[in-house]
């Protein structure tokens, strides 16, 4: 389903692996296990969890926190429709 594909890892993510790497040429470099699609793919993960503990944090401190978690639950449970 990646091998042609020209998207974006994530396209709602900033982080340099999304910004400059095509879902492609991730699936090329994990299938022929170069080192550099797990590098990229950690990358994007750390990224990814250093923002939502960003967020958390700020949620903590608005007392808001409940909300924020319920609306992240409902988002990070959504399966790749590819």
């Amino acid at each position: 389903v990646y091998r042609f594909s020209e998207e974006s890892l994530d396209p709602a993510c900033s982080c340099a692996c999304c910004s400059l790497h095509s879902r492609g040429y991730l699936h090329h470099l994990v299938r022929t296990k170069e080192i550099l699609g797990w590098h990229l793919i950690g990358l994007h993960n750390l990224h990814f969890f250093h923002g939502l503990t960003a967020e958390m944090r700020g949620a903590i401190l608005e007392d808001r926190f409940e909300e924020l978690y319920r609306r992240k639950r409902e988002e990070l449970v959504v399966i790749d429709g590819d």
